[in-house]
């Protein structure tokens, strides 16, 4: 039992160390005149300990490698919200990862189909009650959105049809070259993409709660830029850390 966890414990700070020096080939985008969000691919990573030995380290490596980073190479004030966002971000990837890697990729699929069709649905249901309905308890709801409304529309929309998007094209590979096909690779986009969703989430609220040249935008304003790259990469990283758990399992057996 020790050496497991001594193992586990130099292994995560192995991963640490290698988001770290990733890390520094990343690229900062501005938003608002501030730093907005980050793209690269430390984040694979970050959440290999996630994903091999849970939650709690993977917490405390999302954590070590945020503040570490800071600490190496300074960029602004350091927003602490931000440091409790990530390692809540890197627990959700352990927890969700635990719960879901087992289950079958068919009932994935369904569960995807079925969220996709409840977001158009909703979408179109908030659609009516703007532009046709006009009273009642729910408009009187959403009227308290104001500049974020578009979110409860299109937004709901975009989600939907970029979730239908991609699961149609993880349907064609998977039909057209099986051999190759990883079957982990939608469980682990869908772990992936939930962590990646809440920390880009809590941190657009911490951004504009800090930065009033950020807060006197609408919320989805700050959020879609940063959003649209999250979902992008989500793909990338569920892909690599796919490849990354085969070499991992080779060099453990």
């Amino acid at each position: 039992m020790k050496n497991t966890s001594t193992k586990r414990v130099v292994q995560t700070a192995l991963f640490v160390a290698l988001a770290l020096a990733v890390r520094m080939f990343s690229v900062m985008i501005p938003m608002g005149g501030v730093n907005g969000m980050r793209i690269g691919l430390s984040e694979v990573f970050t959440k290999m300990p996630a994903i091999l030995f849970g939650p709690m380290m993977g917490g405390i490596a999302s954590g070590l490698v945020d503040f570490l980073a800071q600490v190496i190479k300074s960029e602004g004030a350091y927003l602490w919200p931000m440091l409790v966002v990530m390692i809540l971000g890197g627990a959700t990837t352990g927890f969700v990862w635990r719960h879901i890697k087992n289950v079958p990729t068919s009932k994935i699929r369904v569960g995807f189909v079925v969220l996709c069709v409840l977001l158009a649905l909703l979408g179109a249901y908030n659609h009516i009650v703007l532009s046709v309905t006009g009273t009642g308890a729910w408009f009187d709801t959403l009227q308290r959105l104001k500049e974020n409304l578009p979110m409860a529309t299109y937004g709901m929309y975009g989600a939907a049809f970029l979730g239908l998007l991609f699961l149609g094209v993880d349907t064609v590979i998977k039909r057209r070259n099986p051999d190759n096909y990883k079957d982990d690779f939608l469980p682990l986009t869908v772990t992936v993409l939930t962590s990646d969703l809440l920390v880009t989430t809590l941190n657009t609220f911490v951004l504009r709660y800090y930065y009033s040249g950020l807060a006197k935008l609408p919320f989805w304003m700050v959020y879609i830029p940063r959003l649209i790259p999250d979902l992008v990469s989500t793909v990338i990283f569920a892909y690599v850390i796919s490849c990354m758990l085969k070499i991992y399992n080779r060099i453990n057996k």
